[in-house]
């Protein structure tokens, strides 16, 4: 089990790389900062364990430590 990094995740693509990697075993931190990602597609992976979804910016260093 891989620990992964996605930012993006509540984009189109990015939700679909969180549902391929939680379906392989992995455990995903999701990074989004809603700009363009929408909730509804990251619900389905907010039920699984090895999801975390963390609301934020790249360029916004505490986000992305914390």
């Amino acid at each position: 089990m891989n620990n992964c990094f996605v930012t993006g995740a509540a984009g189109f693509i990015g939700s679909n790389l969180v549902d391929r990697l939680l379906a392989d075993g992995h455990r995903v931190v999701g990074f989004d900062n809603f700009s363009t990602g929408q909730p509804k597609f990251v619900e389905g992976a907010s039920h699984n364990a090895n999801f975390r979804l963390v609301k934020g910016d790249t360029l916004d260093l505490p986000a992305l430590t914390a």
